[in-house]
């Protein structure tokens, strides 16, 4: 593997990295940044903080995905590489408000309540903003191609 061939393969690993990457790495940031953010305005969390945390990201999750599979009836779609590209590009956003969110619940509610709220609010806002920025590059994806998606 030499010159221009590596060069590829790395390209190539990269494409793939990101492709099979991408949106969990955003949810990734976007929880873990906003533990740590609820932790500087609220102190450290007692193991029922921590708990309660997780249960109001899990629960979150749960429900949205409750929603979006129109309870598990229906599945869910993956979108083409370059939509998904586009719509990840575009996760400093949603990741960048996710934990400004976080911030700001720990601003308001600096007792224990915060850490499920700040939990369930961290998950549903990245997850829904996710999902506009996706809905976003399908329609310049759409656009760029002068087709509709059927």
């Amino acid at each position: 593997m030499g010159g221009r061939n590596a060069r590829n393969e790395v390209y190539r690993g990269i494409r793939a990295s990101i492709r099979n990457n991408g949106q969990a790495y955003g949810y990734s940031v976007s929880i873990t940044g906003s533990f740590g953010l609820l932790t500087t305005t609220t102190g450290t969390p007692s193991g029922i903080e921590i708990m309660l945390f997780g249960f109001g990201a899990a629960a979150a999750f749960s429900l949205l995905e409750i929603l979006a599979t129109r309870d598990f009836h229906r599945s869910l779609e993956e979108e083409s590489v370059i939509v998904s590209a586009f719509g990840v590009a575009l996760s400093f956003l949603s990741v960048g408000i996710t934990l400004g969110v976080a911030w700001l619940i720990g601003e308001l509610l600096p007792g224990p309540e915060a850490w499920p709220v700040a939990g369930a609010l961290a998950s549903a806002i990245y997850l829904l903003l996710a999902g506009v920025q996706l809905a976003v590059a399908e329609s310049a994806s759409r656009a760029r191609r002068g087709k509709t998606r059927d």
